[in-house]
């Protein structure tokens, strides 16, 4: 209910202006690189900007996805979640890449653990990999002649889930062609109650709401297909796709009940939200010279939203229906030089277009046109010296400028900066130092001035005069490696200003649920990561950590949460076996919601033999009643909401993966970017 209104603005992203390396498909990598102290441990190689990770036999025998592999290698730092397909850092969310271009979900997961060479985690990002808090690349083997067609196929018990994939490759010793295809859905049940508070002048007034059975479906299909081309001067590669989502809400049977004014009443919430996007992309790379490079990516697609919602209590009905067009276009243009000495400089310019047209036809007819672009002009240069230390700069600037038809343009210039610099000996102890200022932009729904009921009390609506955040992120990060184990620890403190945040205020006997930037952001953390391999057969790793949240100004909250992973992985044959168990954690989420996270346990078994696999897992088991929590206070609004969620309580899931290979061994895949496309829409609970 109300959870879907308030979480719709997700934390503001801390990603600040942090650069990353070359990826060794350009020559200009390779030379930067000749001089650099690596000291390694089995399977694991510590630089001074990265650690390269080299998948064991054991773990490419039971990987399936470029996700097993990661989660399998024990990357400190590196916490990732194979069902969600997620990957996140102490830094922030991941960056994912393939031989140097971005990577998404679909090809990380249909990635064959036989074809990766290795692994480079960039935990102190510098040249091409601009604007990553922190960044992964893929480092494919070299195709050869030959071709494969692989299946996987996953099905969920407990609540209903599936997940099936194809990708057919073949490979001439010119070309490199690639089909992709599939589809997935989830509907996890939910058990809802909750409690609002309205402090009206007049009259204050309490609502409780209960729901037993909320179906949440969401379903994805994809297509793609790509033709590419690499020789020792030039790479290019060219691919069109399709993407198709179809989501629903259903809630009925709820109950509503009311401490004054308004009779109880049944709660009928039905909404739904179908997206259509249609892509093209084109990469390509220029190799100079020995020591320089140009590479230039182009990105576009065209999405259609069609959102309906229909809110009842008993004979009370309010309907909201939008269409969206939304037009994007992102060109980035990119040019790399390796000097003698180990200097390097990278100058990258990007170009960020975003053009919408909404149509609201209820509860009243609206056509509203948003048009965005941002250009970013950046450059990266670094040194590295033979004692060990390194240092980077990247000094740049921002430009953005939107406009909602009928209003002023507005426009926002600012500063970016970052400045970094490492430390490593020769016995595997490693300091890094960050400093970094960035911005953020309010994001185009935000600013959309349409107005959306959601029920009889509540009513939605944008800010155009919503300005744009600066952050600050000082960093620690201290690593050791040894022989059978690897220690990391980060000390961070994040600054966020003009914070965007809900606002809610009252008008004509309504809560106006609005976007505020009147709020500061505080957050120093510590984050540890533990990896422990005795053996071949058996690796444990544990993350965990401490941080205070504390937001002042519009909102005034505070959380302190400590939290702590522990995974495990024991080989036997063709055996795979991983239990894990996960604390709760505590968080502050949309900048304003206090969010609390129950227990989470399992253990997955995998078999896997030749070209066949077979997992699995059981999360939860004997747990039927974990309840997710959530506070949102206000002056005029307050907010208690609980939850019984099927992801965090008993299910399991069965998943078969089959390869059929034809022709010569061949090596990677290019990218193919497959999720729904954006949209200006304000939409209700959904």
């Amino acid at each position: 209910m109300k959870r879907y209104i308030i979480f719709t603005y997700i934390l503001i992203s801390t990603s600040l202006s942090v650069f990353g390396q070359d990826s060794q498909d350009s020559i200009a990598y390779r030379v930067q690189h000749l001089q650099e102290i690596v000291v390694k441990a089995p399977h694991l190689a510590i630089e001074d900007d990265h650690i390269c990770a080299y998948p064991s036999a054991q773990q490419r025998k039971h990987a399936r996805s470029g996700y097993d592999v990661l989660n399998s290698m024990m990357i400190p730092g590196l916490m990732v979640d194979c069902q969600k397909r997620e990957v996140t850092s102490p830094f922030g969310a991941v960056s994912l890449y393939v031989d140097g271009r971005p990577a998404d979900v679909q090809e990380v997961q249909t990635l064959r653990a036989k074809d990766i060479q290795k692994v480079e985690y960039y935990d102190l990002p510098t040249g091409k990999f601009a604007n990553d808090n922190a960044s992964i690349n893929f480092v494919m083997k070299n195709p050869t002649e030959g071709g494969y067609t692989q299946l996987d196929a996953m099905q969920g018990v407990g609540y209903l889930q599936g997940d099936y994939n194809f990708i057919t490759k073949y490979v001439t010793p010119k070309y490199n062609f690639n089909v992709w295809g599939g589809y997935r859905l989830e509907n996890p049940k939910e058990k809802l109650t909750e409690s609002e508070y309205y402090n009206f002048p007049t009259e204050p007034l309490i609502k409780n709401v209960a729901c037993d059975d909320i179906s949440h479906r969401n379903d994805h299909a994809y297509g793609a297909a790509s033709v590419s081309h690499s020789d020792d001067k030039t790479t290019w590669m060219l691919r069109a796709g399709i993407d198709k989502d179809w989501n629903k809400k259903v809630v009925e049977d709820g109950t509503v009940t009311y401490s004054s004014q308004f009779p109880n009443a049944t709660l009928t919430d039905k909404v739904t939200n179908d997206n259509l996007k249609t892509s093209l992309y084109f990469y390509f790379l220029n190799r100079l010279s020995a020591s320089q490079y140009v590479e230039v990516e182009a990105n576009a697609y065209y999405a259609n939203t069609n959102f309906n919602q229909n809110y009842s209590e008993s004979d009370e009905t309010i309907i909201s229906s939008a269409d969206d067009d939304y037009y994007y276009a992102n060109v980035k243009a990119l040019y790399g030089h390796a000097f003698k000495n180990n200097h390097n400089l990278t100058i990258t310019l990007n170009e960020f277009y975003r053009n919408s047209r909404s149509e609201y036809t209820l509860p009243s007819y609206l056509i509203q046109k948003l048009y965005s672009s941002e250009t970013v002009l950046f450059a990266n240069y670094s040194k590295r010296w033979k004692n060990g230390w390194m240092f980077s700069i990247t000094p740049g600037i921002s430009y953005q400028i939107y406009q909602l038809k009928g209003e002023k343009a507005v426009g926002h210039l600012n500063p970016r900066l970052n400045a970094m610099a490492s430390y490593m000996r020769n016995d595997g102890h490693r300091l890094q130092f960050l400093f970094a200022l960035g911005n953020t932009y309010p994001t185009l729904n935000t600013v959309n001035n349409a107005t959306l009921q959601l029920d009889r009390l509540m009513i939605r609506r944008g800010n155009p005069k919503l300005g744009n955040a600066t952050l600050l992120q000082p960093r620690v990060t201290y690593t050791v490696s040894k022989p059978k184990w690897f220690l990391s620890a980060t000390l961070q403190y994040l600054y966020i200003n003009h914070l965007i945040t809900n606002s809610y205020s009252i008008e004509n006997e309504k809560i106006i649920n609005s976007y505020a930037d009147a709020t500061r952001y505080h957050r120093p953390s510590l984050d540890l990561s533990l990896v422990f391999k005795p053996s071949e057969q058996f690796n444990l790793k544990f993350d965990g950590g401490y941080k205070h949240t504390r937001l002042c100004g519009l909102v005034s909250e505070s959380q302190n949460t400590c939290w702590g992973n522990l995974y495990a992985e024991i080989y036997l044959g063709d055996f795979l076996i991983q239990p894990f168990v996960a604390t709760p954690q505590k968080d502050i989420v949309s900048n304003q919601v206090l969010w609390e996270t129950p227990w989470m346990y399992g253990i997955s078994g995998k078999w896997s033999r030749n070209a066949f696999s077979a997992e699995l897992q059981v999360n939860n088991l004997f747990l039927s009643g974990q309840e997710t929590k959530g506070v949102l206070n206000a002056d005029v609004y307050r907010l208690i909401t609980s939850f019984v969620d099927a992801n965090y309580n008993a299910y399991a899931t069965l998943k078969l993966s089959y390869t059929f290979e034809y022709g010569k061994k061949v090596g990677r895949s290019p990218k193919y970017q497959t999720g729904r496309g954006e949209s200006t829409i304000i939409e209700g609970r959904y």
